[in-house]
C-alpha cells in the first residue's frame, strides 16, 4: 500500500499553511479517496496527539501508529 508523507515541521507566513489547516485538509482528501496511507510528521506543539487521534475518529480513519521521534516531534501513520 502507497505510504504518502506530509511533513508539518516547517512553517510559510501563509494561514493556508498553518500545520492545522494542512493537516485537516490532508486527512479530509484521505477520507474522501480511502486509498493508501498517510504518514504525518509534524511537532508536538502544533499539533498534540490528543488532536491527532481526535481529527482522525472524526473523519471515520484510523490510526496505524503514533510514535515520538523525540521530544518535539511526532509522527502517525493514518489508513483509511
Amino acid at each position: 500500500m502507497k505510504v504518502r508523507e506530509v511533513d508539518l515541521r516547517f512553517k510559510s507566513r501563509s494561514c493556508t499553511d498553518h500545520p492545522v489547516v494542512v493537516f485537516t485538509r490532508v486527512l479530509r482528501d484521505l477520507s474522501s479517496n480511502r486509498n493508501g496511507m498517510v504518514k504525518i510528521i509534524a511537532y508536538k506543539e502544533d499539533i498534540p496527539p490528543k488532536f491527532i487521534e481526535l481529527f482522525v475518529k472524526n473523519h471515520k480513519l484510523k490510526i496505524v501508529e503514533i510514535k515520538e521521534v523525540d521530544n518535539k516531534t511526532i509522527e502517525a501513520l493514518i489508513a483509511p
